[in-house]
Order: C-alpha cells, then structure tokens, then sequence
C-alpha cells in the first residue's frame, strides 16, 4: 500500500510490474496517521498495515496508465496556459511602468496591438524586456498549439469527449478535462457522489434539528471543479436557458 502523492505512478506501476497488487491510500483521508502525537515510519507503516487488514484504507481511484497519459498531455496544455497569462501580465507591467497609453486595438495582443507593440520605442532595458517578452510569448503560443494537435490525436476515440461537448459551455479542452478526470462515471452509485467529487455541493453541518449549509466542499477533484465552474460562466453567457 501507499499514499498518493506526487510520484505515486512510478512507484504503482513498479510494484503492478513484478506481481504486486498495490492499493493508492488518500493521505487527507488516512486520519489515523495525520492526527498521530508521535510519528516515525515504523509507526505509520504499521497503522496502515492494520488499517488495510480490517479494510478501511480510503481508496484512491487509479485510472489505466493511457488515460494516466492523455491527461498528462492536457495538463501540460493547461499549464502553458497559466504560463501565456503570465507573460502576458508582465508585458501590461512593462506597458503601464513607461505610460504607454491604450493601443489604438481593442485587444493589445490582437493583430493591431502586436504591431503596435512592435512599432514602440521604450528606454533601455525596458525595449529589450518587451521584445524578448513577445518573444518568448509567441514561443508559448506555438507550444499550446503543438500540445493541443497531441490532445487531438490521443483522445480522437473517446466518446466521452463528443458527449460532453453537446453541453452548453463545454469546448474540446473543458470537455477533455472532465472526461479524463472522471474516466469511469460507473465507479459513482449515483450522481451525488460525483458532485461531492468534483466540489460542486455546500459543506454542511447540521446541530439540534438545524442544517447551515457552507462554502464549497475544500477536499475535491480540483481540475473537475475548476472546469465546471468555467463551463458555466461560459453557459450562461452563451446558452439562453443556462442565462435564465
């Protein structure tokens, strides 16, 4: 047995190579070791050993190494993503220190706000930090785009893609994210328990005949909920029913 973390493939995927059958324990869940006064590895190797004996490890679901695979690939789609963000924010940072006014371009990094940008003339260093942040913009640029003809390639043949993508707000990366992350919606007795996954439900807390419902559970599928919640402020801007 051992505990999701962030190497726990190579480590699953050895033991299943030489005839183990392993089991992936959730470590938030495991709180038998978490609130342990004294802890040292001998200690907690035997509270899982009996916690895995009477059966009450808290199971992680462990995808097929394919899908463990295509969601690599998406990952690294959405993590350029976060990147392009970045230098973007750091080329309205250059922008804004040498009061360089609105673009005459609604978008500054359209057609007509890159040539304007390439057309600036700033004070050194600031002309060299600007050309090589739209240097190295473009370059991620190229980078989601070869990333996102891959994701094309390794899930052409996933039918859970084109399902969910008949849903309002679900584009072919939203709809990637949550086919991968989901994988086998069988796994779930009921809809309810998907929703707890992916953190769309309230924590509650019911005393003496009185339910408070909270914020968001915190312990979820992160990547589930944060393509839900994108999908829907794109639902409900372009699908009528969802605006209503």
């Amino acid at each position: 047995m051992l505990e999701a973390g962030r190497d726990w493939g190579v480590i699953y995927d050895l033991l299943e190579s030489i005839g183990v059958e392993p089991v992936l324990a959730n470590p938030l869940k495991t709180r038998a070791i978490a609130e342990a006064r004294i802890k040292t590895d001998t200690i907690d190797a035997t509270i899982l050993a009996d916690l895995l004996r009477a059966d009450l490890i808290p199971v992680v679901h462990v995808p097929p190494r394919e899908v463990r695979a295509q969601k690599n690939l998406l990952r690294q789609r959405l993590w350029l993503v976060e990147l392009k963000t970045r230098v973007k924010n750091r080329i309205h940072n250059i922008m804004d220190r040498n009061h360089v006014g609105p673009p005459p371009a609604a978008d500054l990094f359209g057609k007509a706000g890159r040539r304007f940008m390439d057309q600036l003339h700033l004070p050194s260093p600031d002309d060299r930090l600007l050309k090589a942040h739209l240097e190295l913009l473009d370059l991620v640029q190229s980078q989601i785009g070869r990333s996102e003809e891959w994701i094309d390639e390794a899930l052409s043949q996933r039918s859970e893609v084109a399902i969910m993508r008949t849903l309002p707000g679900f584009g072919k990366v939203l709809a990637a994210v949550v086919a991968l992350e989901v994988d086998d919606v069988h796994r779930f007795p009921h809809p309810g328990k998907l929703c707890a996954y992916a953190g769309l439900v309230p924590t509650t807390y019911a005393s003496g005949g009185k339910i408070h419902h909270g914020r968001l559970l915190p312990s979820c599928n992160r990547w589930l909920r944060w393509a839900f919640v994108e999908a829907a402020w794109i639902a409900q801007r372009h699908s009528a029913y969802c605006h209503a």
